[in-house]
């Protein structure tokens, strides 16, 4: 049989989070909300045995009211009304460096969501 490699989570201040104590220390929403969107969060939770964080995180769409409130609730983190989810989406994306203005949408969103408040035009300047 083989063995399956774990991998870690890459926070946004270089952490690697192998574990759930590592990733609550070092929890930031942007990088939870891309692993989540990717599907890696789950499998993250699966590979680690935490079964009840894992099918939490698979009961979630990117439809779901309060979807961060309840990312952070299942990863036993304090909630804190800060992240935008399209700030997430926008540096996800593309460049914003660029002085020119630039229609961008979001195929990425529109895959995991049929949710007509993400599927928007936002012009970046």
């Amino acid at each position: 049989m083989e063995r399956k490699v774990r991998f870690p989570l890459k926070l946004k201040n270089g952490t690697e989070a192998r574990t759930i104590e590592e990733l609550q220390a070092n929890f930031d929403l942007e990088s939870v909300l891309s692993y989540f969107v990717e599907g890696k969060l789950y499998t993250w939770f699966a590979d680690r045995y935490y079964i009840d964080k894992a099918k939490a995180v698979n009961a979630l769409s990117a439809d779901t009211p309060d979807l961060n409130q309840k990312l952070c609730d299942i990863l036993g983190v304090e909630y804190q009304k800060t992240v935008n989810i399209w700030t997430f989406f926008a540096f996800q994306q593309f460049d914003i460096s660029s002085s020119t203005s630039k229609k961008v949408t979001y195929p990425k969103i529109e895959m995991h969501t049929k949710n007509t408040q993400f599927h928007a035009i936002i012009i970046l300047r």
